[in-house]
């Protein structure tokens, strides 16, 4: 097999590519390598972002602060997690090693992506990244799907052929199912859009490459996904009225709760945009574990068979876990998903106050202005069209349970919003002598990232 070969590749990479761009490594091992075991425990993907901490703190590049509301929440999740390790189960055979290769993964990509990606400029970097990295998924899938062959089998994918339901072909390419390969795509997507105004030729070429990554997925779960974004996309010209919208969607869904029979997660069961599709599971799901809150709120659960009508083949004692936010709670208890949706909200309310900042200078400059005339790479478009990246994983979360490697691309962005977080709460009034490229974050961490009083 070619998977530890390329995966030394990635390694050298990591250690000798710029500091600009040394996080590419593993996004190409996120999305063109398999999750299998090279060392005991140790992936691919793990292996290169431990190469990448161990890089970034040689170089004085560690970043972690009480004050920064993210690094908070991490550090807890994984608190709660060893934490409830401790109670015994029987689904797995150590619980403790179980939630410790959790937190290995959840903890060590946010922390890859605090160290690489929190420099001014980088979330373009990123995006551009993506876009380039997603363009080879493109090509070897739609060979898969025209010749039922996985090209990555040789670089440590699950199956060496295309799954198939109701006659349609379920491209996965490294990824352990079809709907991951598909979130990829419609991840890609925003994230192309946000290069449309300075990088056009690749912003369209990106554009192609997602959709044909998620049509050929064959899931409906992705297709959502898409249609997430392009809905997201679409309000950046209302955004000023986005706290009323939201007002009102919350508002809407209440009272579609309180008049139905069932709960409002049913309409997810009204959701079929590729045929065979198993919305209705993913609704039951919910009821299940609304139904069963008690047993599994305080530190998981080890059985939930009798949740739904249909197990799963690798395990005689649960049900098919279709849904990020179970996962979670079911492998630690309402804590670990407590903190999940605490990532959500504050890396929305990061974006917010770095949007609001690039509308109006701290001390008075707009930054519209400065847009037209130095081209600034993290204008406002762009933050809204990482809002509608996370939008994505957000929604992708109700449709599929996070496995395999995908959790890089997830907590990578997370830990690229706390980096996010320290630049737009930091003083760089011209008045005191500050100056926004050469301001010490690691100081301002110290000091709780305090503002300046204003002139």
């Amino acid at each position: 097999m070619l998977l530890l070969p390329v995966t030394f590749l990635l390694i050298a990479l990591q250690l000798a590519l710029p500091w600009r761009w040394a996080f590419i490594p593993v996004i190409i091992g996120a999305l063109h390598l398999g999750n299998n075991e090279i060392f005991p425990e140790i992936t691919p993907c793990r292996l290169i972002i431990l190469v990448g901490i161990i890089r970034g703190i040689a170089n004085g590049r560690w970043r972690f602060s009480w004050d920064v509301p993210l690094d908070r929440i991490i550090a807890i999740f994984s608190v709660v997690a060893m934490a409830v390790s401790l109670w015994p189960r029987e689904d797995v055979p150590s619980a403790f090693t179980a939630n410790a290769g959790l937190v290995l993964n959840v903890v060590g990509s946010y922390l890859y992506g605090r160290i690489f990606l929190s420099e001014e400029g980088s979330i373009v970097r990123a995006a551009q990244a993506m876009i380039v990295i997603a363009i080879p998924l493109a090509v070897t899938l739609g060979f898969e799907n025209l010749t039922g062959r996985n090209f990555y089998a040789e670089l440590g994918a699950s199956r060496e052929f295309a799954a198939v339901r109701n006659g349609r072909m379920r491209c996965q390419g490294a990824f352990r199912h079809s709907i991951l390969a598909g979130t990829i795509g419609a991840l890609v997507l925003p994230f192309a859009v946000a290069m449309y105004r300075t990088h056009r030729r690749t912003a369209i070429v990106g554009v192609v490459a997602s959709l044909v990554i998620v049509f050929v997925s064959g899931s409906s779960g992705p297709l959502a996904a898409v249609g997430f974004a392009v809905v997201s996309l679409f309000l950046w010209r209302y955004r000023e009225n986005l706290p009323k919208m939201r007002k009102w969607l919350v508002i809407t869904l209440v009272v579609l709760h309180l008049i139905s029979n069932r709960g409002v997660w049913f309409l997810m069961a009204r959701v079929d945009l590729v045929g065979g599709s198993t919305g209705w599971h993913r609704a039951k799901l919910i009821d299940a574990a609304v139904s069963h809150f008690w047993e599994w709120w305080l530190v998981g659960t080890d059985f939930t068979r009798h949740w739904m009508p249909t197990g799963v083949t690798w395990s005689d004692r649960h049900s098919d876990m279709t849904n990020y936010y179970i996962h979670l709670g079911v492998v630690g208890g309402l804590g670990l998903v407590i903190c999940l949706i605490l990532m959500l909200v504050h890396s929305y309310k990061t974006l917010g106050t770095a949007m609001h900042g690039a509308r109006e200078f701290e001390y008075g400059q707009s930054f519209r202005e400065w847009d037209e005339q130095e081209e600034r790479p993290e204008n406002e478009f762009v933050l809204w069209c990482v809002g509608c990246g996370i939008g994505v994983h957000m929604i992708s979360f109700f449709s599929v349970s996070y496995f395999g490697q995908m959790y890089v691309l997830f907590y990578i962005l997370v830990g690229m919003m706390a980096g996010l977080y320290e630049r737009a709460n930091a003083p760089v009034y011209e008045e005191y002598g500050y100056d926004p490229e050469g301001y010490d974050y690691d100081q301002a961490s110290q000091n709780g990232f305090q503002q300046l009083p204003n002139p």
